[in-house]
């Protein structure tokens, strides 16, 4: 599951060109953290509701918090180029942190890779006891064999060179 998830992160993950611009994104930032202060003071009045002004203290704290959120849609633009896996969403709402994905995503690309590194080698080493059997049986056809392989090996070093 965690290597769909890698493949599905590789894909949709923004490449230098695509980052936004970095004022613009400080700015959206602040705003948002603005927006989330502005939410939290909704909260407090609506808590104490026993003061006399408790009414127009909230429509006033409502209205801010209607404006600054219509700033925070126009800003929300600037983030329109970043890609977030779908795997990513998920995980949060099911209540990971993100940096725990990026670990858990990392840990299965790493696994992988060691799987694969182990499944050359064992290749590797089958390919040179196949040839070591080859040669003990019929070394004739197994020294033919190895100067075909050498020689298309220095015709690829040469194409790889022009």
């Amino acid at each position: 599951m965690l290597v769909q998830h890698t493949e599905q992160a590789a894909l949709h993950c923004p490449s230098m060109a695509d980052k936004v611009d970095t004022a613009s994104e400080r700015e959206t930032t602040q705003t948002l953290k603005d927006l989330l202060r502005q939410l939290y003071d909704v909260e407090a009045v609506t808590g104490d509701f026993t003061q006399p002004n408790s009414q127009e203290l909230l429509a006033s704290r409502l209205q801010a918090f209607q404006h600054r959120l219509q700033q925070f849609q126009h800003q929300a633009g600037v983030f329109d180029k970043i890609k977030v896996p779908r795997a990513l969403y998920k995980f949060v709402d099911e209540g990971g942190h993100p940096d725990d994905f990026v670990r858990l995503i990392f840990t299965a690309a790493v696994r992988d890779h060691q799987l694969a590194a182990g499944r050359v080698a064992a290749l590797q080493a089958m390919t040179e006891e196949l040839m070591a059997q080859t040669a003990a049986a019929f070394p004739a056809e197994a020294a033919t064999y190895q100067e075909v392989v050498h020689a298309k090996q220095q015709e690829q070093q040469v194409q790889q060179q022009q």
